[in-house]
């Protein structure tokens, strides 16, 4: 058993590439409506009563 993990140990592990973080950045853009920040219909009665 301690020979089958030495010789495990001493085979090459395949590198691998480090992911570098934001290079999909802008890849995919979504267009937002108008009234993106206005209330949804569902919510307007909460909404006026908070305010």
């Amino acid at each position: 058993m301690i020979e089958k993990q030495a010789k495990n140990s001493t085979q090459e592990k395949p590198t691998q590439k480090r992911r570098v973080a934001g290079t999909m950045k802008e890849m995919f853009v979504l267009p937002l409506p108008d009234d993106f920040d206005e209330p949804l219909e569902d919510m307007k009665e909460y909404v006026d009563a908070q305010h």
